[in-house]
């Protein structure tokens, strides 16, 4: 190799650098090491200007930081030293006073502690004793130098009544000394301590607990301005002096004693060396390598590193190889690993960077993702580049990487026996995660990739994170604390590399043509689904910032809401919308005053501003970045990757309102959820269903006899993969397939009706009300009810289901878009329930909580909009037309279309024979809500009676009583026996305006005329027979005889329910006591005399309806003689001939 070239800018004495320094050859290094053994004998010796004050290598910025009482007691633990083997006594050593520095390096004595260290592990490591006992965990036997350690404050007597008062005597000791500023003995108390739980002496909890309360508490100005004295600092000094030591000393257990101490990470990390942070895990392992790296950088600058030895070759090689795979398809398993090999021997040849390598080859394998995506994530399984964690993740929870991605599997499918392994390991991960998600609900879903993590890990990690640490370490703590499982792992360098890029898309830097490219995303989905990238890692490079999605959603809605009006109609511009305001001059503003108008400005400085805003108009402006974190999130949704996703709609909870691509994502992960329960819950077929193929005409006759004809078999659809969910029937030929056929491998699927009901209050509720927008899935849910219900007709069954189709079912039933089979499907469900029990859903479905959501408000107005659409339009010409129009918007939202419509038929009666007629479009479930709206409207609370006059029913009471007699006597599905059952309930009540309902029922349903206007011809004729009689009833427009089906629906509404008695005792009871209830201010005697005369009229035309429809005997059954006795008794209603 050429010898290096130097920089002339950088000038150097004696034609070079200064020789390093080393340490081995001072004097002071050679003293120790003739006294290495009788050094280092004991803890409380270490503290011989080995560590601590300013010969600290760590503490070397402050002479005071680690304490002065180290320098001024170095005379006396000089002669305090004995051999190895003697027993050192305790002395009192003298106070302290201001330190002196001491000429020496540190580095030398770490070096040499260092080396005597490793010579004593080497010669323990080959001692006879240690080839023939395997080393305990606790406890090292192999160390002469631990096994001699004597102890001067945790004596055995002590150890042995630790717990009855040996631990005070230890605390309220190290209390003192700390008080007193008595270094030599804290230093060598903390050094016990240390070797006590190294030797399993101590419990390391309890020995850090009693180290805590010695050293109190944590000042951090000791940390930023180095007072004289620090406790916590003195404490990881003797700590890691013992570590240099014998670098083998380190124990597990010494990181929870460190824990229990509660030291600052902080401080730790400024303190110890990188080796003991390493064990610690307060580091990372290529801490050294990047330090190593980071001083080379500062110390020993190249320039031209490219041109010196960097080929560009090399890569044109790599890209080269990298797509001459897609010659070969498919690939064999083996090219993978061959492939890499190729790769690496490109690296050395050509001494490429292997940064640059990974990102060209991420680029190639963006470029051909959906045609050789099997190739690449098994190169880079089998690379150095996959990333090695030494966590343990839970077998049943784990997924992600399919069985064929592993570097010893030689096929590009699972065989028939794996599969079989792999379903089985599925189903006991489904139940044991089902089980979970009872229990932390959503919160089960981040465990899918075993990564869970228990409160001691995040004691753990905040331990090695720090409170204030780097934002990768704060963003992996956030990971931690929200969703409570371990941070995924990932190659930190492609993070940055993928980040880097779409960091690109989102700068200044990029032209008009760089748009963000799709494949980029689809490759970070992928590489985070199998576990190549981490999302903590690619987050932060994601764009735009967190702090800015709050303006992608306002600007998205804005869009959603203009969308929203023109579909209405009422988003489009007019003429005279977009007119400005006409001028005014003199004449059409005579107000005006004669104050003198300013000066016109002048046309040059005019035409100078007017040049400027053209400049800046014409100057080129960048289109808005696209927006990356909605992107990636579709990406994650639609290959599988859920505890990332949630990790991200945890975040911004609203995306699935504004984004219909998520919400289509989260609704094909649910569909794989529920399907095995909805197969077990459809009926099953008999015979096969399968049905053989037409044949197609061929185009080629020739040879045919006549009256015959050739046909061929249609050609087979072709299977395309593309990025997006499946798509099938594109055309007559084609069918499109998501590319990565095991995104599903990680989705937990339902076993149960529990397990539907606990996916419906965990995942499903990111969709909520919105599952709607997707039918299948609805009416997935709807038939799965069905037959639940069918098998389990329990209370707590019923009352679950309820509480689902008050919440959920009907409300996401706005959202769909006029699809029949849906509404009968939740119809089926729905009518399984009490009649009072659908009507308040129906309530808190149209009324109230659910119905203020934003979604519902939205869906609603729409509905609402629709409808008086179609109510303004709606005539006898074009009735059909309407009516289906009208019936498609019901399907969805019923109650809103009756509001709307009942509304225009209070005002405008002339619809009503229209709207009748527009009902038989209708479902049987909007026939249901359409009689709870009536008995809504009928209810409300407003004048029953007209303003101007009170003797007269309000309009609105008229035309809805006239309706109800049309529809229901139009309709054969509507059943009268609500609105009868409010009749009777105001009747009873004293309400006598509402018995006009009652009277439409019976002239409409009952065909029953009003017999007051009857002449004395047909007074008398309907004295006679019973041919006379209907012979003088249909010269009188009775229509009895044409409404015999609708009289026997009505009637039988009467007897079913009970109310043909007792509707004829409160017409009775009202007749008898309605003058009396006046007030006698208000008993004018026109009005006393009409209440009387409607009342009468009332019960007479009842009356007849009962005569009419009802034999003698079913008569009197109905209204049998005994009760009728002891009803009129207790209401005073006399009899006849009493």
């Amino acid at each position: 190799m050429p010898p290096k070239r130097k920089r002339p800018d950088r000038p150097s004495g004696d034609g070079g650098r200064p020789s390093p320094h080393r340490p081995g050859e001072t004097n002071l290094v050679q003293q120790e090491n003739h006294d290495g053994a009788r050094g280092r004998g004991r803890g409380g010796h270490f503290a011989q200007g080995h560590r601590g004050g300013s010969n600290r290598r760590d503490s070397s910025q402050n002479s005071s930081r680690g304490g002065n009482g180290f320098h001024h007691n170095q005379q006396y633990n000089q002669q305090r030293n004995h051999h190895a083997n003697q027993a050192p006594t305790q002395t009192q050593p003298h106070p302290p006073s201001p330190a002196k520095p001491v000429p020496g390096s540190p580095s030398a004595s770490r070096q040499n502690h260092a080396s005597v260290g490793s010579v004593q592990v080497s010669k323990a490591a080959n001692s006879p004793v240690s080839a023939k006992l395997p080393p305990e965990p606790a406890r090292r036997t192999n160390s002469p130098v631990r096994s001699s350690y004597q102890y001067e404050n945790l004596t055995d007597d002590k150890i042995t009544k630790w717990n009855e008062g040996g631990r005070q005597e230890v605390l309220r000791q190290g209390v003192q000394a700390r008080e007193d500023v008595y270094i030599t003995e804290l230093s060598a108390l903390f050094q016990e301590f240390v070797q006590a739980v190294v030797e399993n002496k101590l419990d390391a909890v309890d020995a850090g607990a009693c180290v805590k309360e010695i050293l109190g508490e944590e000042n951090t100005d000791v940390i930023k301005d180095a007072y004289a004295f620090a406790p916590h600092t003195l404490f990881l000094d003797s700590l890691a002096i013992i570590m240099d030591n014998d670098s083998a000393l380190y124990r597990p257990a010494l990181r929870d004693f460190l824990v229990a101490t509660e030291v600052s990470p902080a401080l730790m990390r400024q303190i110890l060396d990188a080796p003991i942070l390493q064990q610690l895990g307060l580091i990372r392992d290529n801490f050294a390598r990047l330090g190593v790296r980071q001083a080379t950088n500062l110390l020993y600058r190249q320039a031209n590193y490219n041109l010196l030895r960097e080929e560009t070759e090399g890569y044109s090689k790599l890209i080269t190889e990298l797509f001459s795979t897609n010659s070969a398809s498919p690939p064999p398993p083996e090219l993978a690993q061959q492939t890499f090999e190729r790769v690496k021997g490109l690296i050395g040849t050509f001494d490429l960077d292997v940064g640059r390598a990974l990102d060209v080859t991420l680029d190639v394998a963006a470029a051909v993702l959906i045609k050789q995506y099997k190739f690449f994530i098994k190169f880079l399984r089998v690379s150095s580049w996959w990333p090695r964690s030494h966590l343990k993740y839970d077998s049943e929870f784990a997924g992600g990487l399919p069985l064929w991605a592993n570097p010893d599997y030689m096929q590009w499918t699972a065989t028939e026996e794996d599969e079989q392994a792999i379903t089985r390991q599925k189903l006991a991960r489904d139940c044991a995660f089902w089980e979970r998600a009872r229990e932390i609900h959503l919160g089960a879903f981040f465990e899918l990739g075993g990564r869970r993590v228990g409160a001691t890990d995040l004691e753990q990690a905040k331990f090695i994170n720090g409170e204030e640490g780097a934002d990768d370490a704060d963003f992996q703590q956030q990971w931690m604390e929200e969703t409570k499982t371990l941070p995924p792992p990932g190659n930190r360098v492609a993070a940055q590399l993928l980040g880097f890029k779409l960091l690109f898309y989102n700068s200044e830097m990029r032209d008009k043509a760089d748009v963000l490219p799709a494949n980029l995303l689809y490759l970070a989905a992928l590489l985070i689904k199998v576990g190549f990238l981490s999302i903590t890692d690619l987050y932060p490079h994601l764009s735009p910032p967190d702090e800015a999605m709050e303006k992608i959603r306002e600007a998205e809605v804005e869009r959603l809401e203009q969308e929203e009006r023109a579909s209405r109609g009422g988003g489009q511009m007019n003429a005279l919308l977009m007119a400005g305001v006409l001028p005014q001059g003199d004449d059409d503003n005579p107000n005006a005053t004669n104050i003198p108008k300013r000066d016109v400005v002048k046309k040059s400085e005019t035409d100078h501003k007017q040049q400027a805003r053209d400049e800046m108009e014409n100057k080129p402006k960048l289109p808005e970045p696209l927006e990356q974190k909605v992107s990636l999130l579709t990406q994650l949704l639609t290959i599988g990757a859920i505890p990332e996703s949630l990790f991200i709609l945890g975040r911004f909870p609203w995306i699935p309102e504004i984004y219909p691509d998520v919400l289509q994502r989260i609704h094909r992960i649910l569909h794989v959820s529920l399907e095995k329960v909805f197969n077990d819950a459809k009926p099953q077929a008999t015979t096969s269903m399968e049905v053989p193929s037409k044949g197609l005409l061929d185009i080629d006759q020739s040879g045919m006899p006549k009256g015959s004809v050739r046909l061929q078999r249609p050609p087979v659809k072709k299977q395309w993969r593309w990025p997006f969910p499946e798509k099938f029937d594109v055309n007559e030929n084609q069918n499109y397939r998501f590319y990565w056929d095991e995104w599903a491998d990680n989705i937990p699927v339902c076993q149960t009706v529990d397990d539907v009901f606990t996916l419906c209050n965990t995942f499903l509720n990111l969709s909520g009300v919105n599952i709607g927008k997707d039918e299948a899935l609805l009416s997935k849910l709807a038939r799965i009810g069905a037959r639940s219900l069918l098998d389990d007709t329990s209370d707590a069954n019923l009352t679950r289901w309820h509480d689902l189709l008050r919440r959920l079912l009907l409300p996401a039933l706005s959202h769909t878009r006029a699809n029949a089979s849906v509404v009968n499907a939740i119809w089926d469900l729905l009518k399984r329930f009490p009649l009072t029990t659908r009507y308040s859903m129906y309530a808190e479905w149209f009324e109230g909580q659910i119905s203020r959501l934003p979604a519902m408000k939205t869906v609603f107005a729409r509905a609402t909009s629709e409808t008086r659409g179609t109510m303004k339009r709606v005539s006898l010409t074009n009735l059909s037309e309407m009516a289906k129009q009208l019936a498609k918007t019901s399907y969805s939202s019923p109650g809103i279309v009756f509001r709307v419509a009942f509304e225009q038929l209070e005002s405008y009666p002339n619809l009503i024979e229209a709207f009748v007629e527009c009902a038989k479009y209708f479902t049987d479930l909007s026939y249901d809500v359409l009689v709870w709206s009536l008995l809504s409207s009928l209810g409300k609370s407003r004048s029953r009676t007209q303003a101007e006059h009170a003797l007269t029913t309000s309009k609105w009471l008229q035309a809805l009583s006239r309706f109800s007699g049309k529809v229901f006597r139009r309709y054969q599905l509507l059943s009268p026996t609500p609105v009868l059952q409010y009749v009777n309930d105001q009747l009873f009540r004293g309400n006598s305006t509402d018995m006009i309902i009652l009277k439409e029922f019976i002239s409409s349903m009952g065909g029953i005329v009003d017999a007051a206007d009857f002449t004395d011809y047909q007074v008398l004729s309907m004295a006679g027979g019973a041919w006379l009689r209907r012979h003088t009833l249909i010269r009188a427009q009775d229509r009895r005889f044409d409404n015999v089906k609708s009289s026997k629906r009505l009637i039988q509404a009467l007897e079913k329910s009970n109310l043909a008695a007792r509707l004829l005792l409160n017409l009775a009871q009202y007749r008898q006591a309605a003058i009396f209830q006046v007030p006698e201010d208000e008993a004018h005697i026109k009005y006393l005399s009409t209440v009387v005369d409607d009342s009468h009229q009332i019960l007479i035309q009842y009356l007849d309806f009962l005569w009419s429809n009802l034999e003698p005997n079913a008569f009197d059954a109905t209204l049998s003689i005994s009760d009728r006795k002891n009803q009129s008794r207790s209401t005073n209603i006399p009899l006849e001939g009493e």
